[in-house]
């Protein structure tokens, strides 16, 4: 499964987007790379886009170590927004698991924007940017970390 992150220190913010099937070595290696980025802070807030999981492979035991090790603080603000109802128990244990009280899980992107005191608009370019490497990712494992530089340099393409 595609896990895609785009870093905007600009709004101090981490859009992420898994899609497809969830599984241990991706989750993993996303949160190693993400806390390695030069241009990430231990203090952006994050919105994970999980509506798009069809199906959660990873173990319990996996999920807890990465939610444990994630490289966000503990005060950081971030939401995981899921809509398929067998998603919901993964995430709220995922939630519980990192904790921190700063961690919501929703059904609603703009609950979540709300929550994280941002709005689309300010937004808007970043996550259609998302939205369209998502639909050319490759299929099967694949881990990416994207910056704000990178969506305003392809953008003017």
């Amino acid at each position: 499964m595609p896990i895609l992150s785009l870093i905007v220190p600009k709004h101090q913010i981490v859009l992420t987007r898994a899609f497809e099937e969830l599984v241990d070595e991706e989750l993993s290696e996303h949160e190693i790379q993400l806390g390695k980025h030069a241009s990430f802070s231990q203090d952006f807030r994050q919105i994970v886009d999980a509506r798009f999981i069809l199906k959660n492979s990873t173990s319990d035991e996996n999920m807890a170590l990465a939610a444990k090790s994630t490289p966000f603080g503990a005060d950081s603000r971030r939401a995981i927004v899921v809509i398929r109802e067998e998603n919901f128990p993964d995430a709220r244990r995922f939630s519980s698991n990192t904790g921190s009280s700063e961690f919501q899980v929703t059904r609603d992107m703009g609950g979540a924007m709300s929550w994280l005191d941002l709005n689309y608009n300010q937004l808007e370019v970043y996550i259609k940017f998302l939205e369209k490497r998502a639909k050319a990712a490759p299929e099967g494992s694949f881990v990416e970390i994207i910056t704000e530089e990178e969506v305003i340099t392809n953008d003017e393409d």
